[in-house]
């Protein structure tokens, strides 16, 4: 069914002046007149396009004028013999007036004063009516007129041709509407004899016809006038009186002893704002006038001032302004996160309200907007966002100054994706191409960025003691930092840096360089015990004793007589009798430095404490690691042959070590001893411990060219550190194999330094020597993850719990290392008696997340995955399960307490 002609006022919007206006309705029933409004009458000759028409007429001149709710009258400057009903006949979101002119064009005039012509000079131009439908159901309202020879009702729509409806006899063309009710629309005329008709395909009268026609023709287009969903069409009969005819030609009289209503067009109108509608007409005054539903009749007026009109013309009704024409919505992100909403409306708005939602959600309204264009308005508003995603902008709002509002819930998205970078390939290293690096050394730091422009790119040197860096370009997308190592930096260890890239935007991405060793660490110079030797003989010096954990690269002596030189191991010799002191400073890879110092006695020949030398010449070499040859010449036989063996490999290990032997020679000539030396012991001979209770620190293969019964006594000098003696010192002996078994010398303390112990020893021969003390022997026996899921978050403790056993027969302290995913995280120190066992426990947290291996000194702790913030653990699950069930608990105790 096609809408029905209305110009009902919105109730709810107006209930304050409708309550006026009812008071007012009944003073004028006394006083037998109205005014709609209280301002002045207008006449302008153009609307600004916002006016609420109450009713459409003509002056007595024919001009066309609209009647306002406001009381305003409004002229059109163009003059007509008919007018229909207001609506919006092409489009643009405003009203328009249809009229005849007197040459039987079709036209209409917008509010904003713009005419069009429709149809030329076919139309009948006098005693006829308009009508305004959508007979084609298309949504499109057209004009409904008679043809000019009266023969046919017609249409035509704005832009289009004329179409005829009904061809059949006719004199106005009412409206399209369901007039009978039965679901369909139907063309409402006024046939050939002033008989109210309808059109849905066949013609049907409702057998009324007398409609009066002294000035024009008294009826108007079909309106629900008391709000029961019911059309009829207003008529003025012949009595002069209005009433309502329905589609089976009941009449209906409004005012039966009026008799004042001019024969011409009526209207309907919400005129005097009580929200119904009125009968809007010409009194035989010449005035413009209205009679309710309930019989009541008055004059309109402007400022006191009653409102002539054309008979002829009549009255049509008026309309609500239609709600802003709305087009063109949408959502776009012209760059990074910027967004842009616009939209196109048939006239300016007073009130807007737009929602964007996404991950970052605002709402714009009026005053974020600006506006462009005269009909349509263009309107646009930027914003600027916090995050990349999906936004959907919603239209909420779209009204103009009457509250019209054409929002319909328009919506519009778009993705907001911002660029982001991409670090990799990340290196730190050493400025000088070394692999370690130490306070005071220059690092450099690069990685190659893309994906984005205009980025930060930093990295965090804080372990080097430099803080954060930042990157610059160097070309090709690689950005490079150099930094120095500050006295701040962390503890030794090897370590990664994380190369961090961010934009504008906050996006990021990181890249973990590979790994650069840093030694704060200072080495340990190892020169050996003091000597006695004497004026003349070559003295050997050895300083591979000396550890560092990374590398020793430089060593130099200084050996008390002026004479320096450089290198791990030296010879001297010297000339003059005396104490010297000599010194040996070596330097590891970092820069690190360490310093020892030994005192050499020189005298002439034995002094009884040390061991007797003699004037053969003893050549040194080490073809193999753990092997010293002694090549020794012009032996004379009754005089010791002293010979100075330095520390090897095995024995830095150790820590223990054979640091000179005196053999007594029976006669004269050269030998060679060579000094082969292991950890473990030598093929064919039992353990130390198989029959000793001690576990040896160093074993010695003493094997000689010159024969044994050519030896007649050997007297041997043993370095021992004292970081391997747990016991006492007078327990740490030297051992002799001999006769199949091993035999204890007699050793005593002979000299003392800071670090090292020196004793003396003596054998009948040589064979197979051992050092032995009683020493700790320690085992991590098991290792285990206290956390009963092996699950926490980033950041969170957790506990690694590890048996150290101790099989030695010794007591001692145990250096345990904590490692995750390798890497040595942390030291505990656990002192555990001969026999027994100690338990230790680390805390340690994990600051990024995935899955970490975790040991204790290579012993296997199990895995623990690291989750980031956010995820539930077991133990959280765990333990809002166990508090969920004491709540429970505690309310059925206190509900069976209450019973």
């Amino acid at each position: 069914m096609a809408p029905s002609e209305r110009t009902a006022i919105d109730a709810p919007a107006r209930t304050a002046r409708t309550l006026f206006l009812l008071v007012t309705l009944l003073t004028a029933s006394l006083a037998g007149g109205i005014s709609v409004g209280a301002g002045a009458a207008t006449a302008t000759t153009a609307a600004d396009g916002r006016l609420d028409p109450a009713a459409v007429y003509a002056s007595p001149d024919g001009t066309v004028h609209v009647l306002g709710e406001d009381g305003s009258t409004t002229s059109f400057g163009v003059s007509a013999t008919v007018v229909g009903p207001m609506a919006d006949l092409d489009g643009d979101g405003r009203l328009d007036v249809p009229y005849v002119t007197s040459g039987g064009d079709v036209a209409i005039v917008g509010l904003d004063g713009s005419t069009r012509t429709l149809v030329q000079g076919t139309a009948k131009a006098s005693k006829t009516k308009l009508g305004v439908g959508d007979w084609d159901g298309d949504g499109t309202p057209a004009v409904l007129y008679v043809g000019g020879d009266g023969s046919t009702v017609n249409r035509v729509e704005v832009g289009g041709s004329a179409h005829t409806v009904v061809d059949t006899g006719a004199k106005a063309a009412l409206g399209v509407t369901d007039f009978d009710a039965d679901g369909d629309r139907d063309l409402v005329f006024v046939g050939s004899s002033s008989g109210i008709k309808f059109y849905d395909g066949a013609v049907h009268t409702t057998g009324y016809s007398s409609i009066g026609s002294n000035n024009g023709l008294g009826v108007g287009a079909p309106a629900d006038f008391d709000g029961d969903g019911t059309p009829r069409v207003p008529v003025v009969d012949g009595s002069n009186n209005l009433a309502l005819v329905g589609a089976s030609g009941e009449k209906t009289v409004l005012t039966p002893n009026y008799g004042a209503a001019a024969k011409g067009p009526v209207g309907a109108g919400d005129v005097v704002g009580d929200a119904r509608l009125e009968a809007v007409h010409v009194n035989k005054d010449g005035n413009l006038a209205y009679a309710t539903l309930g019989g009541s009749t008055g004059v309109l007026s402007a400022d006191g001032s009653s409102i002539a009109a054309s008979g002829a013309v009549g009255a049509a009704a008026g309309a609500e302004p239609p709600a802003p024409a709305i087009s063109n919505f949408s959502l776009q992100n012209p760059e990074g996160r910027q967004l842009s909403v616009s939209f196109e409306s048939s006239e300016q708005l007073a009130n807007v309200e737009v929602t964007v939602d996404g991950p970052a959600s605002r709402t714009l309204t009026e005053s974020d907007f600006s506006v462009e264009g005269t009909g349509p308005y263009t309107y646009t508003a930027s914003l600027t966002v916090d995050a990349d995603g999906s936004y959907t902008a919603t239209l909420r709002t779209a009204a103009d100054a009457g509250g019209n509002d054409g929002a319909d819930g328009q919506t519009a998205s778009t993705t907001v994706e911002t660029p982001a970078p991409t670090v990799s390939d990340a290196t730190l290293a050493a400025a000088d191409g070394d692999d370690v690096v130490g306070v005071g050394d220059e690092i450099r730091v690069t990685a190659v960025v893309t994906g984005s422009q205009n980025v930060s790119v930093t990295a965090d040197l804080s372990r080097f003691g430099a803080g954060r860096v930042t990157l610059e370009p160097t070309g090709d997308n690689v950005y490079a930092a150099t930094a120095t190592v500050g006295r701040d930096a962390g503890n030794s260890g090897t370590y990664r840096v994380e190369v961090r890239a961010s934009n504008r935007y906050g996006n990021t991405d990181t890249d973990a360089s590979d790994r650069l060793t840093l030694d704060r660490q200072k080495p340990s110079a190892a020169v050996g015990p003091n000597r006695t030797v004497t004026v003349g003989s070559v003295v050997g010096f050895d300083a591979e004793a000396s550890t560092d954990n990374t590398r020793l690269v430089r060593y130099h002596w200084s050996f008390g007589d002026g004479a320096v030189t450089t290198g791990a191991t030296a010879t001297h010799t010297y000339s003059t009798p005396g104490n010297y002191t000599v010194s040996l400073r070596v330097t590891d890879a970092a820069g690190n430095v360490d310093a020892a110092t030994r005192r050499i006695t020189v005298v002439q020949s034995d002094d009884g404490h040390g061991v007797p030398a003699s004037d053969a010449n003893v050549t040194l070499t080490r073809p193999d690691p753990g092997v010293v040859v002694a090549d020794v010449t012009d032996v004379a036989a009754g005089r010791v042959v002293a010979i100075d063996l330095p520390a090897t490999e095995t024995t830095d290990a150790t820590g223990a070590y054979i640091s000179e032997i005196g053999l007594t020679p029976t006669r004269s000539g050269s030998f060679t001893l060579t000094a082969q030396t292991s950890a473990s012991v030598p093929d064919g001979v039992a353990p130390l411990a198989a029959n000793h209770s001690t576990q040896a620190l160093v074993y010695y293969d003493l094997s000689h060219t010159i024969a044994e019964e050519n030896v007649s006594a050997a007297t041997f000098r043993v370095s021992v550190s004292k970081s391997q003696v747990v016991a006492d010192i007078s327990e740490v002996a030297l051992y002799r194999h001999h006769d199949g078994a091993w035999q204890k010398l007699d050793t005593r303390l002979v000299n003392e330094t800071e670090d090292r112990y020196v004793l003396g020893a003596s054998a009948a021969g040589l064979s197979y020597y051992a050092v032995g003390a009683p020493q700790p022997n320690f085992t991590v026996t098991s290792a285990t993850i206290e956390d009963p899921d092996q699950q926490v978050r980033t950041g969170t403790p957790f506990n690694v719990t590890a048996t150290v056993h101790n099989s030695g027969s010794a007591s001692g302290t145990f250096h345990a290392t904590l490692s995750v995913a390798n890497d040595s995280v942390a030291t505990k120190n656990v002192t555990v008696p001969a026999g027994e066992s100690r338990t230790i426990t680390f805390t340690h947290r994990v600051e990024e997340s995935g899955t970490y291996r975790v040991a204790v000194e290579g012993t296997n702790a199990g895995t623990i995955e690291v989750r980031a913030l956010g995820g539930l653990t077991m133990k959280v699950i765990r333990l809002v399960v166990a508090l969920v069930g004491i709540a429970l608990v505690a309310f059925c105790a206190w509900y069976l307490l209450r019973r």
